[in-house]
């Protein structure tokens, strides 16, 4: 509706004289009267101008139309006027139907020089109002054939326009209602198409029709701010609020418009280069919408202005080049177009006194708008039954297709049956040998399996005898001197004996110096040291045992309740002949309930992951004492994880995306088969586990498992 307004800014000093002011002559009070041409206007660009200076100035302009235009600026307006009353009627009201100025004050000045003030504008809250109407309405009063002079100071960040009025409060009141009926029509128009394409997208789908309804939304509310009905119904008490919906609504109705626009007339696809422009016209509504916001209320105005006349043209050159193609929805939408922009001129035209200041002008936008909403509305359903159309259309050449296809495969088949019976006989006997292959290759996989475990116990029987050796050695190296020292023992008791039976001074006396020679006191704690050194031994090979015991349910199959503490540890105790003091176990064991499980898989698991990262820590470090390995357990998302981390030689991302393949390893000929992995991850599927690798070359590597709680 505000399109095209930003050339009244160039225009209302040339519809203005220095002409002596007329004095407007009330005489009838049967319709209201416009005084455009009665009125001198003065801008005062200081904005500083108090009424007794504007009274003294000389520099009010006389202006040649029913309405004014004063454009959009940011200085403060004065409007004079004198009003002579020839009737009985005394009262009277001055009317300014635009309802968004921010501020109007009317300032009156009676024949006996008294100043009455009057301030309104939709700064102030709606109830502020003497009427409650959405135009401006001023109380005046003129005694019969006398003369008053008024003064209008006008501000707002908006267009202005001051279309003034004079009549009887009947008359003005009136007028009022009559402008409610009619956008009350436009109201039901626009409702209606809303409901029925709202009806329409629920039951074909078609996006096209909801965007349409949010385009015919964001119109109808902008129309029914600019004359003011959702600031007197919805947020009376809100003057701020509502003064920002003057360029937010239209910004909002811009851009649903692209977007209709868009999605209708198929841009992307029509015209993929003017489609890509129209999200600059979307980018300058939304900055006027932040310019608003930030307080820069003239400048949004004028981008809203401005970008809308822009996005006709626009739209009008894209919807004329879709035409051309062949699509014939589009010329529905430039007919509602033209009448549309149509409308605009038709209001526009009239605020510049070109086209009288009346009922069919003042309402051509309504039309315009009423209009276009029916005609897009029929637009749609033509562009519907072109889909359909289409469709017919595609369907019936699909039609022919299948017949064609359906004679080609015909006449195929005769010899596909031919070749298939052939092939068949082919694949039979294929089939046939690649099942002795699966049987074969099953027998080998179950050998190649025992063959791990059998290379698995070779190193556990190895670990174990050399663990077991230290210990059972030290107890065979204390029996000889643990003999001796009992026979020592034995002889001294001996001698005790004989001194029982004949007590004589010398006997007592060679005892203590036999308890002297063989060094009596050292003695004691020589057997003291020997016993628990054969403890000792004994409490080690008992350990062995017990981890070995623990390990041993390698093929257990049921499940049962495990603390994998207790597994970790005895897979610890039976590789600990290859970790010795050259790697060192770091354990981070944290509050893990027991799990139910297979424990002799899970125990094959540990073994054949700590296995590889003592190879790998072995192989980076050498005969070094920096190499490590973290074991850490915690409890998460009702999972157990299980870190083994070491500081070996890490992979590349090429060897970790081969290391669960059968046979694949980085070991040497005779140092594994490679298959532990793969069994891993056999134990991991039977357990519904998961395994997490990190690896960097040279830094280590880190397999994280994951056990869920509730496996079973």
């Amino acid at each position: 509706m505000k399109s095209l307004h930003l050339i009244y800014i160039f225009c209302f000093l040339l519809l203005n004289s220095t002409k002596a002011q007329e004095i407007f002559i009330f005489n009838q009070t049967k319709e209201n009267k416009l005084i455009g041409k009665h009125l001198s206007i003065f801008i005062d660009q200081s904005n500083q101008l108090g009424l007794k200076e504007v009274i003294k100035s000389n520099d009010f302009k006389i202006s040649l139309n029913e309405a004014p235009n004063l454009g959009i600026g940011n200085n403060n307006y004065w409007v004079k006027f004198k009003i002579k009353n020839t009737t009985n009627f005394q009262y009277l009201i001055l009317s300014v139907p635009y309802p968004i100025l921010d501020d109007i004050d009317l300032f009156e000045i009676n024949s006996k020089g008294e100043v009455l003030t009057t301030q309104l504008g939709d700064q102030y809250v709606f109830s502020k109002r003497i009427y409650q109407q959405t135009d401006f309405l001023f109380n005046i009063s003129i005694p019969t054939n006398q003369t008053n002079t008024y003064y209008l100071k006008i501000k707002s960040g908006e267009q202005i326009l001051l279309p003034i009025l004079i009549g009887t409060p009947e008359n003005i009141i009136d007028a009022s209602f009559k402008t409610e009926l009619i956008f009350s029509v436009y109201l039901g128009i626009v409702i209606t198409m809303a409901l029925y394409n709202l009806f329409l997208f629920f039951l074909i789908r078609d996006r096209s029709y909801l965007y349409y309804v949010v385009y015919i939304f964001f119109i109808g509310i902008t129309q029914a701010t600019l004359y003011g009905y959702p600031f007197k119904y919805l947020w009376p008490d809100l003057p701020n609020f509502s003064n920002h919906t003057i360029i937010i609504f239209p910004a909002l109705a811009g851009l649903s418009a692209i977007q209709f626009t868009r999605h209708f007339l198929h841009t992307k696809i029509f015209t993929p280069r003017l489609d890509k422009g129209l999200f600059l016209f979307a980018g300058a509504y939304l900055l006027a919408v932040v310019l608003k916001l930030a307080g820069f209320h003239q400048l949004s105005f004028k981008i809203i202005d401005i970008n809308a006349l822009l996005l006709c043209l626009y739209c009008f050159i894209y919807t004329i080049i879709i035409i051309n193609k062949g699509f014939k929805p589009a010329k529905y939408f430039i007919i509602a177009w033209s009448v549309f922009l149509l409308s605009i001129i038709i209001f526009v035209l009239r605020n510049l006194g070109i086209l009288p200041y009346n009922d069919w002008t003042n309402y051509s936008v309504l039309f315009g708008t009423s209009f276009e909403t029916i005609t897009l509305s029929l637009a749609l359903a033509a562009r519907i039954n072109e889909l359909k159309k289409d469709k017919e259309r595609s369907q019936a050449n699909m039609l022919l297709a299948l017949q064609e296809n359906e004679r080609i495969v015909k006449e195929q088949n005769i010899t596909l049956e031919h070749n298939v019976k052939t092939r068949t006989l082919e694949l039979s006997n294929k089939n046939q040998e690649l099942n002795k292959a699966l049987i074969t290759i099953k027998n080998t996989q179950v050998q190649l399996i025992e063959s791990e475990k059998m290379a698995s116990l070779g190193q556990l029987t190895a670990g174990i005898a050399h663990e077991i050796n230290n210990p059972i050695n030290f107890v065979t190296s204390s029996v000889v001197p643990l003999k001796r020292d009992i026979d020592f023992i034995l002889k001294i008791i001996s001698k005790y004996e004989l001194l029982n039976q004949e007590f004589k001074e010398e006997h007592l006396q060679e005892i203590n110096q036999f308890k002297i020679d063989i060094e009596y006191e050292y003695l004691k704690e020589e057997i003291n040291i020997i016993l628990q050194g054969i403890e000792e031994g004994a409490n080690r090979t008992a350990e062995i045992i017990r981890g070995l015991r623990n390990f041993s349910r390698l093929d257990e199959g049921g499940l049962k309740k495990v603390d994998l503490h207790s597994g970790l540890d005895s897979t610890l105790l039976l590789l600990n002949s290859s970790i010795r003091d050259k790697i060192n176990i770091i354990k981070n064991y944290g509050n893990i309930p027991s799990i139910e499980c297979q424990a002799g898989k899970i125990n094959q698991v540990f073994m054949n992951l700590l296995s590889n990262a003592i190879h790998a820590v072995k192989e980076k470090h050498q005969n070094e004492n920096n190499g490590e390995i973290k074991i850490s357990t915690w409890e998460e998302n009702n999972e157990i994880v299980v870190s083994i981390k070491d500081n070996g030689t890490g992979m590349t991302q090429e060897t970790k995306n081969k290391i669960f393949e059968p046979f694949f390893t980085t070991k040497g000929s005779n140092e594994g088969t490679g298959l532990g992995l793969s069994i891993v991850q056999s134990a991991l599927e039977t357990h519904k586990a998961r395994l997490s690798i990190v690896t960097e070359l040279d830094k280590g590597s880190e397999f994280i498992l994951y056990l869920p709680l509730d496996n079973f």
